[in-house]
């Protein structure tokens, strides 16, 4: 309880000065990209999250609500004709986004999944075969999420830290797989419902106007709308102070302290 307390208190005074030293570091003309200021907000972002990440038996879905930070997120991908235009977009605008991949489009399509890789994007878990992981065995639901893994590592040399149910269709059982495999189970805050397709501007109002702080934005990889109503989103939320963020500089790994060593003695 009192690591706990500590732990909030030193978040909150930490929040108050990023937020006053992100008033002095905004104050001047609008730029496409800050990289002095990304480059705070993902310090701080590391330091907000604290030395681990704690889950239970529900998925996350929002970040920490002390930084102007939000996620893209892209389900179901990668597609040949879609994701490299969607990669182009993102190019453009300087922004990472975190991908949840399924296993089979990944086998189908190496090459892509390694250009994501390249581009300095998070590739996350969507399952090998996109199905309802409730209905499956504690054995099958493994099996879904571990092949999804290798074939990820294999074409990239990382494995995957986070996992999203397909469908957003989950239970403690599939939190738990996940858990197994280590793997945090993650969710969003808004979902941009483009599937089935909208008209852009109706997709991008919708997920502009429930965007808050620590946002987790779920859409598609794939589909003109989407790729249309991207730029909208991009503009807008920059032009309110926004930083993007990857889901690992959301929730970042557990930071292990480097032993110090004495000047001249050997590293064990």
């Amino acid at each position: 309880m009192q690591k706990s307390r500590k732990r909030f208190y030193t978040t909150h005074c930490l929040a108050a000065t990023v937020k006053i030293t992100l008033n002095n570091f905004t104050q001047g003309p609008k730029i496409k990209a800050k990289p002095l200021v990304a480059a705070f907000f993902f310090f701080c972002l590391y330091a907000l999250a604290g030395s681990a990440i704690a889950q239970e038996t529900k998925p996350l879905t929002q970040g920490s609500d002390s930084i102007r930070a939000v996620a893209l997120t892209f389900d179901d991908g990668p597609h040949k004709w879609h994701t490299p235009d969607l990669l182009e977009t993102l190019r453009e605008w300087n922004i990472k986004a975190s991908f949840f991949v399924v296993g089979r489009c990944v086998a189908e399509n190496p090459l892509l999944l390694q250009k994501i890789h390249k581009e300095g994007h998070c590739i996350a878990n969507h399952s090998w075969s996109h199905p309802d992981m409730t209905s499956l065995s504690r054995e099958e639901q493994a099996e879904e999420i571990k092949f999804c893994n290798q074939v990820v590592e294999a074409l990239t040399g990382q494995r995957p830290r986070f996992f999203r149910p397909p469908g957003g269709r989950w239970n403690p059982d599939v939190v738990e797989t996940a858990a197994d495999q280590d793997l945090l189970a993650v969710l969003w805050t808004v979902n941009g419902y483009d599937v089935p397709p909208k008209e852009p501007g109706q997709l991008a109002e919708l997920i502009l106007r429930r965007v808050t702080l620590g946002a987790i934005v779920l859409l598609h990889d794939g589909g003109a709308v989407t790729l249309e109503a991207l730029p909208i989103i991009i503009e807008r939320l920059l032009s309110e102070g926004y930083i993007f963020v990857t889901l690992d500089q959301m929730f970042p790994p557990r930071i292990t302290p480097v032993p110090f060593v004495r000047a001249g003695a050997s590293v064990p």
